[in-house]
């Protein structure tokens, strides 16, 4: 019988020790993951604060926005053009894409001045979201003026 005992307590202690080894790491594991999680909390609430940062920043963003659209719709944009074909005033213009640049074309689809480079995003954004009318104002000898206004938003409907 002692020699039972013996190899039971043996056996016993042997799972014993395997148990508070297997203990040991889990505990070490569930420490790795606590600090893992905090730091990915920390991150997340770093994320979190940036969010509302540029959030801030937007709508800032959003109202100058707003104020220069304002302005354009009021003032509108003012294109001195050389007259070489000859434009009448309250002649109406067009703005075409032509090799991804933009352009002003008279109602006989001659080309009267080219826009800018620098300005294609803008007047891209304008021709695609608000009506607009391009109206020559004045005509003074070899130099005209034109008009662009932003009449309304396309989606007001």
């Amino acid at each position: 019988m002692k020699k039972k005992y013996a190899l039971l307590s043996r056996y016993i202690r042997s799972y014993s020790k395997a148990k508070k080894k297997q203990i040991n790491e889990l505990d070490n594991k569930k420490e790795n993951i606590k600090i893992k999680l905090e730091e990915e909390l920390s991150k997340f609430n770093n994320l979190l604060n940036l969010r509302e940062r540029f959030k801030k920043e937007n709508e800032k963003y959003n109202e100058i926005y707003n104020s220069l659209i304002e302005v354009l719709k009021s003032r509108g944009i003012i294109f001195n053009i050389n007259n070489k074909p000859e434009l009448q005033e309250w002649e109406k213009l067009i703005i075409k894409e032509v090799n991804s640049l933009y352009v002003l074309v008279n109602k006989k689809g001659e080309s009267v001045h080219s826009i800018d480079k620098k300005y294609s995003d803008t007047i891209k954004y304008i021709i695609n979201n608000y009506y607009y009318s391009v109206t020559v104002i004045r005509k003074d000898g070899n130099l005209v003026k034109a008009q662009l206004r932003i009449l309304e938003k396309l989606n007001s409907k």
